[in-house]
């Protein structure tokens, strides 16, 4: 199922050290010296298993959710839970403290399962844990808001379906879509869908698809983090390229500890999972296949500069890269917009 998580919720990224707002303060976490040693990935997964359970709480419409009357039970779900949160939900092993397995997101569904001293122990997708009750609304409540929030998402029964151009047969194709393949569909014409794929609009023959209505369900740790639909190599060399996090910047260096430039840095990730890339910016940037912003996945390349190619980072999902920065900040995360874009680079086709 295609879909793109957005920005984590209050997370800026100031030099090297990171800012986290949550409903009970902000919060900095210093990437530099022992915490840099451990890695930027642990400081991302220590805000999460310390921040409060729900980013903020929130009122369904800007108003208390309220049922004057039986509503039909949302089919699937027997004692149905809806997180009431403005962005998301810890899901967690143990109450309280425990490691968080993954997010319930706004609205995002679950059942039920038992209750223990203010704590749901809930399922949700293939995810399951104990989640905070203060956030959840549950019983009529949580059916009237599922009926309004409730998605039509369709599911391609053909072997390959175009999504085109136009509404019709005759208009260009923007990609092939496979079989089992979900998509949002926002409007429905005669013979046709509307759907949104990777945030490309589009349409779809409706002889090829199956349309159902929807509640989304909690996300994993990487997918929250990451993005649908990422690979396991683009989660695993996101996380390894984030442990170097506050080492030094070495002009011409080869050591991700002891220190290296820009391109060396790509360079050496690449090469931790056996994939050989050119040493420099330039070249690698004539190496790979060019890609837009909006595709960018974990793992691919940010070429930048003004008038000529003068740096590179590594993309990690939600709009941040890590990267060999200079000798004054080393290596460190930065916003993928923190200076003129040259291109994108994908170096694994996958």
């Amino acid at each position: 199922m295609r879909h793109s998580i957005g920005k984590l919720a209050g997370i800026y990224l100031l030099s090297t050290v990171m800012v986290l707002s949550t409903t009970e303060g902000t919060y900095a976490v210093n990437l530099t010296g022992i915490d840099a040693a451990a890695g930027g990935a642990v400081a991302l997964e220590t805000y999460y298993q310390n921040s409060n359970n729900a980013t903020s709480s929130i009122e369904a419409n800007g108003k208390a959710v309220t049922a004057s009357k039986a509503v039909e039970k949302v089919p699937g779900y027997e004692n149905l839970g809806l997180a009431n949160v403005e962005e998301s939900l810890n899901i967690r092993e143990t109450p309280v403290d425990g490691k968080v397995v993954g997010r319930l997101l706004k609205d995002g569904a679950c059942e039920i399962i038992s209750e223990e001293d203010g704590w749901y122990y809930i399922e949700s997708g293939d995810i399951s844990g104990y989640v905070s009750k203060e956030y959840i609304l549950s019983g009529e409540e949580a059916l009237v808001r599922a009926w309004e929030v409730m998605a039509n998402v369709a599911t391609v029964t053909a072997d390959g379906l175009y999504l085109r151009e136009a509404p019709t047969t005759e208009s260009g194709y923007i990609e092939l879509l496979g079989n089992s393949e979900k998509l949002q569909v926002v409007d429905k014409l005669e013979g046709w869908a509307k759907v949104v794929v990777d945030s490309t609009e589009g349409y779809v023959n409706t002889d090829y698809i199956e349309v159902k209505q929807e509640l989304q369900t909690a996300v994993s740790m990487s997918q929250f983090l990451y993005g649908m639909d990422v690979s396991e190599l683009r989660v695993q060399m996101a996380e390894f390229a984030q442990q170097f996090v506050g080492y030094p910047y070495v002009y011409g260096g080869n050591s991700l500890t002891k220190g290296t430039d820009c391109s060396g840095f790509t360079n050496l990730i690449y090469a931790h999972f056996g994939i050989s890339i050119p040493r420099t910016a330039t070249t690698q940037y004539n190496y790979g296949t060019k890609i837009s912003t909006s595709e960018l996945k974990p793992g691919d390349l940010i070429i930048y500069g003004e008038y000529q190619i003068e740096h590179v980072g590594m993309y990690i999902g939600n709009g941040m890269i890590v990267h060999a920065s200079n000798e004054r900040t080393g290596i460190k995360y930065s916003e993928m917009y923190y200076r003129n874009i040259i291109g994108c680079v994908r170096i694994i086709n996958d």
